[in-house]
């Protein structure tokens, strides 16, 4: 699975400005630090009823409060399983 929309920056700093577009829309200027919204979901209900599941690492800058939402959606995920 690859995401759907992504959170984009205008710069690696946790105080960029940010906002969310398809991946297929990312600004040439901007870079992508997050899943977005629809990612954050389809992958949670990809996880849905594994029965094992391997992680390697997080979905974004997920030291980073703007940049962090979709690592906690999956790990919230994994832990209801």
């Amino acid at each position: 699975m690859i995401p759907v929309d992504n959170v984009v920056a205008t710069e690696y700093n946790e105080n960029a400005e940010f906002k969310t577009v398809k991946s297929t829309e990312i600004p040439s200027d901007w870079m992508g630090l997050d899943i977005g919204p629809n990612t954050r979901e389809n992958f949670a209900n990809a996880i849905k009823g594994a029965g094992t599941v391997v992680w390697n690492g997080p979905m974004g800058v997920s030291e980073w409060k703007n940049f962090a939402a979709g690592t906690f959606a999956v790990a919230t995920a994994v832990a209801s399983l």
